[in-house]
């Protein structure tokens, strides 16, 4: 990695590191979980979490939208952001 010019800073280098990135670039390629797990020889699902990470992008639509700020907080809200009583 020294000689490629790959700056590590701190972080993880070498096999590990790769693993890790081959697997959250799978997963973001939307890669089943199940492949990735067999393209790294894990028996267990669970070990999959070391691996990969969560793309909050690929999470948003799956998002609850927020109901209006009520009561005290919408006091709050509006008298520290110059927001409105329901919260927008």
């Amino acid at each position: 990695m020294n000689q490629s010019g790959i700056t590590t800073k701190g972080r993880k280098k070498g096999g590990h590191a790769l693993r890790m990135t081959l697997a959250s670039e799978l997963i973001s390629e939307k890669v089943p979980y199940g492949v990735v797990r067999k393209i790294l020889g894990h028996e267990d699902t669970k070990s999959m979490k070391h691996y990969v990470k969560f793309d909050v992008e690929m999470l948003r639509p799956y998002a609850l939208e927020s109901l209006p700020f009520t009561g005290l907080y919408a006091r709050y809200i509006n008298e520290n952001t110059g927001g409105s009583e329901d919260g927008i």
